[in-house]
């Protein structure tokens, strides 16, 4: 194998072990407000966080729907959008990590 070829399959190699180093947010509850209506999503994110995909928005929906029928109510939709909060920055003051809530509110009782 010649130099080139060594160096261009290292490359290869770097390339992709950084690429299974970004992974989407893991999305989970952190509570919500029976009375209220409302139920609370998020994640949390850092400089290896890949972006939410809108797969996992929809998979919060169908759960926090799915909470909402057993309170009671019929159905469930985002209604403040993403909210995200710094929790860590860097010595040059750029964010590394952070956290994302997501609301969604209950309605058709």
């Amino acid at each position: 194998m010649s130099y080139s070829s060594r160096s261009i399959l290292t490359i290869i190699s770097i390339i992709s072990l950084l690429q299974g180093c970004f992974y989407p947010p893991r999305v989970h509850s952190l509570g919500g407000s029976k009375a209220d209506g409302i139920i609370t999503f998020g994640y949390q994110s850092n400089i290896f966080t890949a972006e939410l995909i809108p797969e996992q928005l929809e998979v919060a929906k169908q759960s926090a729907i799915k909470r909402c029928q057993l309170w009671g109510y019929k159905n469930a939709k985002p209604f403040t959008g993403l909210t995200s909060q710094c929790e860590n920055r860097n010595k040059d003051g750029y964010c590394i990590e952070s956290s994302t809530k997501i609301n969604f509110q209950c309605y058709d009782k």
